[in-house]
């Protein structure tokens, strides 16, 4: 595997940022010293992080990169500080991971693929929030996401405080814009491709009843969405364990 930190400037943030890489090695000869016919191209994940983390945090307290060699993909970790992956008075942190940063990739990085069916996207607590908002919002991007103890309900609630205290959500119209189960209704009424998706929260997890909510909405809107709970909180123990269960949901194609 190659890690990669990359530092950028952003149009979308108006500042430098950073971001890292992870790719499994490409060797360009085979075995008996020949090039080999045709190029190498990595299908890849853009995994997004919570909200007291960073785009190190995977990378510190999983074992991401040997997840990703064994399934042959690459992983982009951006970082949203607290921006929710939202545009608002913190940074256009939505503008720069679902629009800005897969454009930095294509540049920067040309053996992974810019292939919808090839580019995946998935988030923990608010990045699993996160995954889950960006992939309904450009389903010609991304074919699939993974929540993992997502943060759903922006309306109500701890979460409401959160974003109304940090102005990230100033008005109705803001939370509308950033609300999923909106944004999943009225991609479901469209002609648009749908992405599917992976759900896990823990039952002993305060955002729990929302990730069911957050399941039921889906479900009953025709999204094929799996939903999986199992005994565990809000913790990287649990985390660790079910992006693994992400990784190998991929829709990923023989090559």
């Amino acid at each position: 595997m190659a890690l990669f930190n990359v530092n950028c400037q952003s149009a979308a943030l108006g500042m430098e940022t950073h971001f890292n890489v992870i790719i499994p090695q490409i060797y360009p000869y085979v075995e008996d010293g020949k090039k080999a016919d045709k190029p190498n191209s990595h299908p890849v994940l853009y995994l997004l992080h919570g909200l007291f983390d960073n785009e190190n945090s995977w990378l510190r307290h999983t074992s991401i990169e040997r997840y990703a060699e064994e399934k042959g993909i690459a992983v982009v970790l951006p970082t949203s500080r607290r921006g929710w992956y939202c545009d608002s008075i913190l940074g256009n942190y939505y503008t720069f991971v679902a629009e800005e940063l897969p454009k930095f990739i294509s540049e920067f990085f040309p053996t992974i693929s810019v292939l919808r069916e090839d580019t995946f996207i998935a988030g923990l607590s608010m990045g699993g929030y996160g995954a889950l908002k960006i992939a309904l919002m450009n389903p010609n991007r991304f074919s699939f996401a993974g929540a993992l103890s997502g943060a759903h309900n922006i309306r109500t609630g701890e979460i409401n405080e959160l974003l109304t205290q940090e102005k990230i959500l100033t008005s109705k119209e803001d939370v509308d814009k950033n609300d999923p189960f909106i944004i999943a209704k009225q991609l479901a009424s469209s002609s648009k491709e749908k992405p599917d998706f992976y759900m896990w929260c823990g039952t002993e997890d305060s955002f729990y009843e929302t990730n069911v909510k957050m399941y039921d909405h889906l479900k009953s809107l025709g999204f094929n969405v799996e939903f999986s709970s199992t005994t565990g909180d809000h913790s990287w123990k649990y985390w660790d364990r079910e992006i693994q269960n992400v990784i190998d949901r991929l829709p990923i194609k023989n090559r």
